[in-house]
Parts: C-alpha cells; sequence; structure tokens
C-alpha cells in the first residue's frame, strides 16, 4: 500500500508516494519511473482479478454443494430416501428401460414339481450364476426344479409349448412402491408402468399348486429350452364368474396384469 501527495515548488513538481518499506519521491519529470510504477500497479490489478475469479469458481462450487445437501435433505424429510423399489420380471433375463432401472440380476423361474402333493406353490428366480454351498443334503429334502410354459405359447407369440422360462430381479432408484394388478393392463393414475402381461398359473388339476405370477407379455425363454422337461409349469389364467362378479369381469376371458411403480 502506498500514499500519494504533490507538493509544488518553483519550476518543479514533485510527487511524494509513500509506501511500506519507504518514502519516494518521484520527479513527474522522469517519465521511465513514471511508467514502471503504472506497470507495476496494472500487474497487482490483474493479480487481484485472478484472485477474484478463482474466489468466484469456488464459491459456486460451495453454492452446488449446498443445493445438493439440501436437495437430499428435502428427500429424508419427506421420507424419500431414495432406496428405491426393487421387483421380478417374470418370463424376461433383462430389465424395462424405465429412468432410474437397472438390472440386480438374471435366472431362471424356478419352483416346484407340477404334480407333486407337497412342497412350496410360489416361484422363485434363481440366479444364473449361482454360488453353490459345500454342503449336501440327502434326507427328504425340498426340492426346486426349473418352470415351463406348458400351453399358451400362441398368447405370448412363442413358438411352441414347454419352453423354459428366464426372469430378472429390476431395480428402479425413482420410485419407492412397486405392485402387481391383476386385470388391467395399464397402471392407475399416478403409477409408471414396469411391464405388462398375463397371469399364469398350474393346471387346477395337478396335485400342486403354483401361485399366481405375471409373466411378461413379450417373453424370453432360456436357448436351447424347448423340450417337456417338467417341473413348475405356467399357462394362461382365465377370469371365471361367481365369487368374481361378472360384469365388470367376463367369463372365459384372459386375465391381463401389469406391474406398476409409484
Amino acid at each position: 500500500m502506498f500514499g500519494v501527495m504533490t507538493l509544488w515548488f518553483t519550476g518543479a513538481v514533485v510527487l511524494f508516494v509513500t509506501t511500506s518499506a519507504t518514502d519516494r519521491r518521484i520527479l513527474l519529470s522522469d517519465p521511465d519511473y513514471v511508467a514502471q510504477q503504472l506497470n507495476h500497479l496494472q500487474s497487482e490489478l490483474q493479480d487481484l482479478k485472478v484472485q477474484v475469479e478463482s474466489q468466484k469458481h469456488t464459491i459456486d462450487a460451495q453454492q452446488q454443494t449446498i443445493n445438493s445437501q439440501q436437495l437430499a435433505i428435502q428427500k429424508i424429510s419427506t421420507g424419500d430416501s431414495g432406496n428405491g423399489t426393487a421387483y421380478t420380471r417374470w418370463g424376461r433375463n433383462d430389465c424395462p428401460h424405465n429412468t432410474g432401472t437397472q438390472r440386480v440380476y438374471s435366472g431362471y423361474i424356478g419352483g416346484g414339481y407340477f404334480s407333486h402333493r407337497g412342497g412350496a406353490g410360489n416361484s422363485l428366480c434363481m440366479p444364473d450364476e449361482p454360488i453353490h454351498g459345500e454342503n449336501y443334503y440327502n434326507v427328504n429334502p425340498g426340492l426346486i426344479f426349473g418352470a415351463e410354459l406348458r400351453l399358451g405359447h400362441d398368447v405370448f407369440g412363442l413358438a411352441q409349448n414347454d419352453e423354459d422360462m428366464s426372469c430378472a430381479v429390476c431395480r428402479n432408484s425413482e420410485h419407492t412402491i412397486s405392485v402387481m394388478i391383476p386385470g388391467r393392463t395399464q397402471c392407475y393414475q399416478g403409477c409408471v408402468e414396469a411391464y405388462n402381461g398375463f397371469i399364469v398359473t398350474g393346471d387346477p388339476n395337478d396335485p400342486s399348486n403354483v401361485d399366481y405370477i405375471c409373466m411378461d407379455g413379450h417373453p424370453h425363454p432360456i436357448p436351447g429350452g424347448q423340450q417337456s422337461d417338467n417341473g413348475q409349469l405356467f399357462r394362461p389364467t382365465i377370469a371365471k364368474c361367481g365369487s368374481l362378479p361378472c360384469p365388470p369381469y367376463k367369463d372365459g376371458k384372459l386375465v391381463p396384469c401389469v406391474v406398476c411403480m409409484m
């Protein structure tokens, strides 16, 4: 920092410049020294401009961080933790191309044997990259078989029946709830569709029970799985009037389904 004081003497003008180190007299008649001081001032001014621009970038970055933290706080306060929702896409080994959807894993539909009187009635999505344990067990164990579409290949646009069926577990980070709605091809207002298809289950005359699942309307069978190996057997499902009111349902109509997120 320096101060400037001008004194007028007879025949000359003297400019006093006070700096933090010393006091110097600058004669205005010395253009070289004046030019040197101006260049020095311009250099300091340029340095200050660079510092200001750097500080501006720092402030902008800090503001972005603050905005991001405020958004995270808002999500927590409204109960939206961003954990998302997961669902199984039966009949396909890929996931829908919704925003925020990713595949957790893909594999094969597994379940009980169609003619067994006991065991589970639900279906499992068995991963195509299993990690086996070390132990074997052979004292009346439960059994998991593969699954086939026994009937209804024409409903799903397949070339033949007895196709082994695939599956995928999908996660969506934009929504927090997923639900399968039977009897509809579209989601209710306010929901986003994950996929749609038809309700399938087992033969009502088979000894075993098979839970209803929503099979994708455009399934991807497992390559090489066209032979009839039995296992858990699926077929399309129709509505039966009686306890199920008609209308709104229609007797003998295929039951569609849609998986929705909200």
